[in-house]
């Protein structure tokens, strides 16, 4: 599971989260080249928390994985604000043209788990074709998040579609023909 904190959160108020919950600290890795920054703890004896700085999307978001992912993600809710769902169902009614909506794709971006989702699919088409430009740059590089070779076609239509476009299009399409489409 992912939990995308939102910018009002960082890596100092997860700590802090960590501390009061008893996380047991793991590991730490610094932000070196093209890899992020990570905090690691544990939680009981079957359950991992990663702190992760995404500097492409400038966003912090936790991935828990093991027994305890909702005792964790009730105890993160409880201390710190994160996006939900209900959140990126926003983007289905009211701000997919606003520049906020750009903060609501990356966080959709995040919290995909890779494979197809038809829902998050119809949502990045939409915010393609936004009157923002802006929602449609975050729309393009949260393609690389979920590589779904059905999104392939669609990026090559809108580089005639929006010729201001075509090279962040290029640079996405270059980057999954190189490391992989999901099929």
């Amino acid at each position: 599971m992912k939990l995308v904190l939102k910018n009002t959160s960082g890596e100092t108020d997860v700590r802090l989260i960590a501390m009061i919950n008893s996380w047991e600290f793991v590991v730490e890795f610094p932000r070196e080249n093209n890899s992020p920054h990570q905090v690691q703890w544990k939680y009981g004896s079957s359950t991992i928390i990663v702190f992760m700085e995404d500097f492409l999307l400038n966003m912090n978001y936790l991935v828990v994985d093991g027994n305890d992912c909702q005792v964790i993600k009730k105890q993160v809710i409880d201390g710190l604000e994160i996006y939900q769902e209900a959140d990126i169902d926003r983007l289905n009614t009211e701000v997919v043209n606003t520049p906020e909506a750009s903060l609501l794709i990356n966080a959709a971006a995040l919290m995909i788990t890779g494979s197809f989702e038809q829902s998050y699919y119809d949502l990045i088409l939409r915010a393609m074709n936004s009157t923002c430009e802006e929602v449609q740059r975050s729309a393009i590089f949260a393609v690389n998040y979920t590589p779904w070779i059905e999104l392939r076609d669609t990026l090559l239509s809108l580089k005639n579609t929006y010729p201001y476009l075509f090279k962040d299009i290029e640079i996405v399409i270059e980057a999954n023909d190189t490391h992989g489409w999901i099929k």
